[in-house]
């Protein structure tokens, strides 16, 4: 029974522990966006910026949802990710 539940542990621990170049080439990510990776150097690009997987991180206007098939899985078990969007149908001036 030990030996059942430390594999347990350890395999959920394993799934958490996301390394940002596993996250890049996760099956989750679409066939378009994988294919700008090599245009885009995200590995480099994140690392450059200092990105650690206990950020709070905000993505301001995201087009096509390049960063945020990274990023959204790679701070989701320590961190945080915020896509910020203006709402197009506010009368709100400022958002325009």
């Amino acid at each position: 029974m030990k030996k059942i539940t430390l594999f347990l542990l350890l395999a959920s621990s394993i799934t958490f522990c996301q390394t940002l170049e596993g996250v890049i080439n996760g099956k989750h990510r679409s066939k378009k966006n994988k294919v700008r990776d090599i245009y885009r150097n995200p590995i480099e690009t994140l690392q450059f910026f200092g990105l650690k997987n206990d950020m709070t991180v905000v993505e301001l206007n995201p087009g096509g949802g390049w960063y945020q098939e990274i990023l959204a899985p790679f701070l989701n078990a320590k961190g945080q990710y915020i896509s910020a969007t203006a709402d197009p149908n506010s009368d709100n001036e400022r958002t325009r």
